[in-house]
């Protein structure tokens, strides 16, 4: 038998099972992560650094599979 439990939300409830066995993985789905991204292009933008051009028309974060194996790293995103 193989039972396998994975979403794609990044909750901190999943995290939790996820660093305690009980739920095998989830997709980072970041807020913070994406707010903190928009963040930094903004101050890019309005310091004169870059232009609005420097960038794509969409930007996305990198995705992440968080596991038992790395979950310890991103605890502190889940939402």
């Amino acid at each position: 038998d193989v039972d396998v439990v994975a979403a794609a939300d990044g909750a901190a409830k999943a995290l939790t099972l996820i660093a305690a066995g009980e739920y095998f993985a989830t997709g980072l789905n970041s807020p913070d992560l994406i707010a903190e991204t928009a963040v930094e292009i903004a101050a890019q933008i309005l310091s004169g650094e870059k232009t609005a051009d420097d960038f794509e028309f969409v930007t996305l974060t990198d995705p992440v599979a968080i596991t038992k194996k790395n979950v310890d790293q991103y605890m502190d995103r889940g939402f």
